[in-house]
């Protein structure tokens, strides 16, 4: 979102700060949840309706400040957790409320049939300079609530036939490892064909992401959310601690080497043979041998040329 990099490609994992909006939302959701819990201690009966009203304050709270942030910065507003988890808290209305609603036949068809077009068109006429989130992500997110909570009724006119048949549980089913897999799928294929893609391409496309789910599912995804039947907890406590050690061992093979090159740019430390300079003309023999340097480290080190903007910048003018 950066001006200077605004005809930058999309990166492959773009799409996975969305994760940590979920991983903040796992976190603080249930200290909502207790917060609702202490109340109830102090007497009251009402368990549905103070869980409900903690729910809905947490909805209108984080949608006034999505609509208000959205006109001041997009970015921002589209990034930032406070801004988001109104979406999130509008599912936990849905679960609260969805029990004691009761939404008769004949107003539930054209509700659920309006409801999956309403999805279907945001798809397609939302783009990247729409005013995301702000008050049109309201259209998606209760138009998915409604859908919800007349979904799961039989009956001919109704949208089960379309939505719980096989095929759509499955990709149901492995939706998650489809969200994580067809991003970099896409970016990937971006850089090799160019930004239009054939019908073929795009299809096959879609097929690579579903293969790579199908895969991912039941072989990684399944295997750490799920403890094996008569399996040691000790099992998960060690993966956990193996996931956690080769991302660090990772970190630090990419932090340690830019750390060094750093510390080496501050202090001017210049190795010779390294960086010889116009002494690499000189001939065999002299103070300076003939050297050919490979892949020294840049002085000054480019991570520092980020921050090296221009004054106009800086007091943005630009």
């Amino acid at each position: 979102v950066d001006y200077l990099q605004a005809d930058t490609p999309a990166g492959p994992f773009q799409h996975y700060w969305s994760l940590s909006i979920e991983e903040q939302f796992y976190i603080g959701w249930p200290m909502l949840v207790m917060l609702g819990g202490a109340f109830l201690a102090r007497g009251s009966k009402a368990s549905r309706v103070t869980i409900g009203g903690l729910f809905f304050l947490t909805f209108a709270v984080s949608l006034a400040a999505s609509i208000i942030v959205t006109v001041k910065s997009q970015p921002m507003a589209y990034f930032m957790t406070w801004t988001r988890v109104w979406e999130l808290a509008l599912g936990g209305l849905a679960a609260v409320i969805g029990p004691r609603l009761l939404v008769p036949y004949l107003l539930r068809i054209p509700l659920m049939w309006s409801s999956l077009a309403v999805i279907i068109v945001c798809g397609y006429i939302f783009t990247g300079a729409s005013a995301f989130p702000g008050y049109i992500a309201l259209f998606p997110t209760l138009a998915t609530v409604i859908l919800l909570l007349c979904g799961g009724g039989r009956g001919a006119l109704t949208t089960d036939g379309l939505m719980s048949n096989a095929v759509s549980r499955y990709i149901g089913d492995i939706s998650y490892s489809l969200y994580l897999w067809h991003w970099p799928l896409v970016v990937f294929a971006l850089a090799m064909f160019g930004k239009d893609f054939s019908l073929l391409q795009g299809g096959s496309i879609i097929g690579l992401a579903i293969v790579f789910s199908a895969l991912t599912k039941p072989f990684i995804e399944d295997v750490f959310r799920q403890r094996v039947e008569g399996g040691s907890i000790w099992r998960v406590i060690w993966l956990f601690i193996v996931c956690i050690l080769l991302s660090l061992a990772a970190a630090a093979a990419l932090y340690l080497p830019a750390k060094k090159a750093i510390f080496q740019a501050e202090n001017r430390i210049i190795v010779l043979d390294k960086y010889p300079g116009a002494a690499i003309l000189m001939e065999v023999g002299a103070v300076v041998p003939e050297l050919e340097p490979e892949d020294p480290v840049f002085i000054p080190e480019l991570i520092r040329a980020r921050n090296s903007y221009p004054d106009i910048y800086t007091r943005k003018c630009h």
